[in-house]
Order: structure tokens, then sequence, then C-alpha cells
């Protein structure tokens, strides 16, 4: 959007047309005709674009071709109706603003949305008429006067002048840097709040083109993840979902003095032998490998294993195009999300069986329920600091739309039986005593979004994941005694 390669050809088109020999005689049907469909192109994209359209591309072509034919028609007929039309005195008044109108536009759309929350009915026309004043008053009184020379009319005075308010700018920006944004602005501003609405586990984040263990995040204790010849704990398998649990994965694993790494990735999801646009199958195979060469002790499976099997849910389709990210594997190709399951029913038998098969425990967590609110952490932070007017709902969907939502992965997960699988459910852990689940707690969003936690929300999970972990020190005491005998 912001680069001059993808952006310069339409200021060529203009280019263009400034250097054109105009030796075409005047046709007034012709351009007129050109002239009212230029106009048209103008205009439709008001109307027709939306935020799904990709912008700029080829949907940025008919306001630029359109702008460039009716510049071409009136130039050649000076007299035609479009031409009329745009000679009108207001029409001409925005003309002499327009820049101004561009440069204020777009900051006052944020700050309208930062009060508000959202950008629509009354808020934009509030965001309309302030955008308007400011351009007719920087028009009149920056704009004017440097075109005629009465402001700033030697270049000692714009010079000292451009000093002045370089270090201004600089000053001010301290100021916030310095503070940390001013937070004595908002009378019940927490950092914390602030912090819910980061996308969760960043740092977490693994990349998936080439595989190398030293790459791997860790988590836990740090000191044993340097040797690489001693069995990890613990290996975080999955995607985003996974990436948000290791934050309060790391301090629980820390507390109970086991050691792991993740290999997570949005939309990765964890098993042998799985084709999608997220998966990676070399960086899989080399990952497996590894896990048996280096007797892997436990393997964690995170992931929102719902999108694999159902889709979207309701929340997510009214506002994302419904893009099917189905699962294939070399003995099928995917075409619904029946398919899809079966593909990830037999990738976790297969990867059951290799678990059992080299000793390795494999926990595989559940999806925490999903809630019908889009930015909940970003909605409560308006509310605490008084942008927004109403809270959020303490609660979100009952325990029966989970399971609903659910019931596909849970009967997979059923079919997956092997001493070797042991399945946890973080659910209750998010559930109130009426049976819903928790959007709020002590204050704070318990969800980024629709379905990822923030770390208030997966603090919530500490006493399920404390379970795991102890039952993971308690195999490395066992395997430090096993080891300590002689025969």
């Amino acid at each position: 959007f912001f680069l001059l390669p993808t952006r310069a050809w339409e200021l060529l088109v203009g280019c263009m047309l400034a250097v054109f020999p105009w030796q075409i005689p005047a046709r007034r049907g012709r351009d007129e005709a050109v002239a009212v469909a230029g106009l048209l192109a103008i205009l439709l994209p008001v109307f027709l674009y939306d935020s799904t359209t990709p912008f700029p591309g080829l949907a940025a072509m008919p306001p630029v071709l359109g702008t460039a034919a009716v510049i071409f028609a009136t130039a050649s007929s000076r007299d035609l109706l479009v031409g009329r039309a745009l000679s009108l005195r207001p029409v001409v008044f925005v003309g002499l603003i327009s820049y101004s109108l561009y440069l204020w536009h777009w900051p006052v759309i944020v700050f309208v949305r930062t009060y508000f929350g959202e950008v629509k009915g009354p808020q934009v026309g509030l965001a309309f008429a302030c955008s308007l004043l400011l351009a007719v008053l920087s028009w009149r009184f920056v704009e004017t006067p440097f075109r005629q020379h009465t402001f700033l009319t030697n270049r000692r005075r714009v010079f000292g002048a451009a000093c002045l308010t370089s270090a201004a700018t600089v000053a001010v920006s301290l100021l916030f840097i310095v503070s940390g944004g001013l937070p004595a602005r908002f009378p019940n501003y927490s950092p914390l709040l602030v912090q819910d609405t980061l996308y969760p586990g960043q740092r977490f984040r693994t990349s998936l083109h080439e595989f190398s263990v030293e790459k791997l995040p860790v988590l836990g204790v740090k000191g044993d993840s340097e040797n690489h010849e001693q069995p990890l704990d613990f290996l975080v398998w999955g995607d985003s979902h996974a990436m948000m649990l290791c934050e309060v994965m790391d301090q629980v694993a820390r507390q109970e003095g086991v050691t792991g790494r993740v290999a997570a990735s949005e939309g990765q999801v964890p098993g042998p032998d799985i084709i999608s646009r997220y998966n990676n199958a070399a960086y899989t195979a080399k990952l497996m490998e590894w896990m048996r060469a280096n007797r892997l002790r436990n393997l964690v499976l995170v992931n929102r294993w719902s999108n694999r099997t159902n889709g979207l849910n309701a929340t997510e389709a009214a506002y994302l195009p419904q893009a099917d990210s189905f699962l294939s594997d070399g003995a099928q190709e995917s075409q619904t999300y029946e398919d899809s399951a079966a593909v990830l029913q037999r990738s976790l038998q297969k990867l059951s069986q290799f678990c059992e098969q080299h000793g390795i425990t494999l926990w595989i967590i559940r999806q925490v329920p999903e809630i019908n609110e889009r930015s909940p952490a970003k909605d409560q932070l308006l509310y605490a600091v008084g942008r927004r007017a109403l809270p959020l709902p303490d609660q979100g969907t009952s325990i029966e739309e989970h399971r609903l939502r659910q019931e596909r992965i849970h009967r997979i997960l059923a079919s997956v039986r092997s001493p070797a699988v042991k399945v946890l459910d973080p659910a209750p852990y998010l559930l109130g005593k009426d049976g819903y689940v928790t959007v709020v707690s002590e204050g704070r969003s318990c969800y980024f979004d629709e379905d990822h936690l923030t770390s208030r929300g997966a603090g919530l999970l500490v006493p399920l994941l404390r379970e795991m972990f102890a039952e993971m020190k308690a195999q490395q005491s066992r395997g430090e005694q096993m080891s300590g005998v002689t025969p």
C-alpha cells in the first residue's frame, strides 16, 4: 500500500496525460461518453468496494483510469456536461481543499475509531464533518499563505520555523515515549489491559522454512536445554493456540523443574502426512525424526481443532471471507470438512502409534471454547478508559454450544486409543458456575478475539498445566533413578 513500486503506475498515468500531444480532434459525442464513463468509474467504487476489497491492485484501476478519462475528455471538448458539472463552485472548492482533505481524513478516522470503537452511521458523518472543517482551515491558513508568499517570506524565516517545528515535534514525542503514552490521561488505565490487546505468544512463533532444534524457543528450565544430548521433557507442537499458551506454560514448567521447546506457527496442524497451506511436509518429517533420535519424553499438541473439521465459526463468518481450510494427505484430497476430519483422524492415529513405539507420552489439549465477540480485549480496554459505553458481557457461549461445535473433533480424539495418549480438556477451567464461558475476570478480558486467550485467560489454565508438568517431572525423576541403577 505504501511502497512506490506498487503505486508508481498511478502517478505515471497522470504524467502521460500531462505530456500527451493533444492532436486528437474534438468529437462531442465521443468525448461526452468517455467523460461519463470515467465519472462512473470514479463513483461506483465508492459504493461497491468494502473492507474486503484488495487495494491497491486491480481494484485501483477503475478510479485511476476513470480520472484519466475525465481529464482527457474535458481537455479535448471544453463544453461537456461532466465538465460543466465539475465547474460548479462547490465542486471547484472541494478541489481547492482536496489535498488538505486527503491529509486530514485518515487521522480523523483513526481518532473517531479510537473514541467510539467503530466508524459507521453517525461516526461516519462526524468524521466527514471534522475532516472537512480541518481541511478548510488548513487550506485557508496554511496552504494559501504559502502559495501567495504572505507567510515566511524569506529563507531565514522558513529555516527558523522548520527548526522550531522539528524541535517541538521531538519534544512532544519524547514526552510520550518517556511517560509510556501519558497513561494518567485515563483514570482506569492499566498496562495489563494494553497487554491483553497484543497478539498472544508472538515470541514463541517458529519458522517452518527450515528445521533446527536450536531455533525452537525454550520453555521451562533453561539450563538443561543447552545440552542437546539430554532428552527434553516435552515438546509443544501446534498453531497460534499453542503460541497463546506458551507464556503460562513457560512459567509453570519452570516452577515444576521441567524443560521443553515449542514448534508452533499460525495455522499449522500437528501430525504426520498432513497437507495444507500452513504445513511444511519436509519440516514435519525432520521434526518427527528429531523426536525419535533424541528420545523425546512428552509431546504436547495444541490446536484450534474445530477450524480443521468445521470451518469458521459464526462470528468470523460475518467479517471474514469463507476460505476453506481443508486438510489433505497422500490418501485423500479433501472436498468437504468431513473429508478433512478423516485426514486429521488418520494423522493423529499414526502419530499416537509413533509415540507408543518410541516411548513418548502424547498429550492432546482440546480446544478452548470460542466466544461471540470479535475483539473483546480491545473493547474491554476502551470501556476501562471511557471510550466505550457498554461493558463486555461477563459470560460468553454456553457449554452446550461449545460441545456442539467440538462434537466432531471429540469423536476423533475418542478414536485415538493408545496407552501413550492423554487428553486434557481446558473448557471446565474457563466456565463459570452457570455453565457459560468466562469472558471477563477481575476486570480483564480472558479472550484476545473470538478464540484466542489473553494472558489472563491462559492463567485460568494453570491448574490443568501444573498437573501435566507435575507428571512430566515424575517421569524425569523415575528416569534419573533408573539411570542410576547399576546391574
